[in-house]
């Protein structure tokens, strides 16, 4: 039985990216649409629904958030996006994976497999994930790379690059060996 997914991204390109992604995950998806805004969004989920939404935070007309405070969604929603900020928000809507761009196939069929479990069990935590958690004793793990603003455009920046973070006011800069 096929996954029937929508997708609310703003660039299309991104959005293309993002559907090309997906079929190299090997999973059996249909695509339902593409939505562009929060206004698109809130029109289509009043009178439709799917089984998997991946969504972009922020989008032309507004943030994301605001469909979600429009319209009640119970579907599942994978946040695809490039600022990773608004993670603990995400997960007061109804979210179950948060994946920062560029997306990875692997994290995306992680996040699929994810989906699929909680689709079998509803409500349920699967026992070893909970064990893990409960037992601790791993490292903690750290960012690996950050998206920052450079002029008009977003950069990915490796941990390795950074020298050093300062605070000037309510902005943080990041300063690469370079």
């Amino acid at each position: 039985m096929s996954i029937r997914v929508v997708i609310i991204e703003d660039e299309d390109h991104a959005a293309q990216k993002l559907e090309r992604a997906l079929g190299r995950t090997g999973e059996d998806l249909e695509l339902l649409t593409r939505l562009d805004s929060v206004a698109s969004s809130i029109g289509w989920l009043s009178q439709n629904n799917a089984d998997l939404i991946f969504c972009d935070i922020h989008l032309g007309d507004a943030n994301s958030f605001e469909i979600f405070k429009k319209v009640v969604v119970k579907t599942p929603i994978i946040f695809t996006t490039a600022y990773d900020q608004y993670a603990i928000q995400a997960f007061d809507v109804n979210s179950i994976d948060y994946l920062l761009k560029p997306i990875k196939v692997e994290d995306l069929t992680k996040a699929i497999n994810k989906f699929k479990e909680r689709r079998q069990s509803p409500g349920a935590l699967p026992i070893d994930r909970l064990m893990q958690a409960l037992e601790g004793g791993k490292q903690p793990s750290f960012q690996k790379r950050f998206m920052v603003q450079f002029g008009e455009e977003i950069r990915t920046v490796d941990i390795e690059e950074v020298a050093y973070f300062f605070a000037e006011g309510k902005y943080t800069y990041l300063i690469t060996h370079d």
